[in-house]
């Protein structure tokens, strides 16, 4: 690894002040455009203080078009933000089941995966317990498809008489 140059620097440390977190794309345009970092920054701050939705209306928003392109790292940033701001995990739920409606399944399986993770994170679900596996369940990562129909097939009571 490098060390950031003092300008990178000061732009990467203003961009993280307010998020609380920074991507590797940020870090990568401080180094190398900074000017250009600099603009998007300013733009995006700007958009954000003129904005007439309240914070927590304007993360749900982000969480919804986050999910739709499936960008569930940067979904669980904003709605741990939005969740900050006062939102609730309905409505989270509704921001994901929303923008499902227009963008298709996909934005429901990224947006609702990365609520369920912010949930338990932050103590507000436990996981279910259940007879068979849950594939992206990281107890239930090295068992196949196979293996569980095997398992479930065992445990289901016989018909014979």
């Amino acid at each position: 690894m490098t060390e950031l140059g003092p300008e990178a620097r000061a732009l990467a440390d203003r961009m993280y002040e307010p998020r609380g977190y920074i991507h590797e794309w940020h870090l990568y345009l401080a180094q190398r455009r900074p000017e250009v970092l600099d603009h998007w920054e300013q733009l995006t701050r700007t958009a954000n203080r003129t904005s007439a939705l309240p914070p927590r209306y304007r993360e749900c928003v982000y969480v919804g078009v986050l999910s739709a392109i499936g960008e569930e790292d940067a979904a669980r940033n904003h709605m741990h933000k939005a969740l900050d701001h006062g939102a609730t995990e309905e409505e989270l739920l509704d921001a994901v089941l929303a923008a499902f409606n227009p963008t298709g399944a996909i934005t429901m399986v990224h947006g609702v995966r990365a609520l369920v993770e912010v949930l338990q994170e932050r103590g507000l679900y436990a996981l279910p317990e259940v007879p068979y596996r849950v594939t992206d369940r990281a107890a239930d990562a090295g068992r196949g498809y196979l293996e569980d129909k095997r398992t479930l097939r065992m445990d289901e009571p016989t018909t014979d008489t």
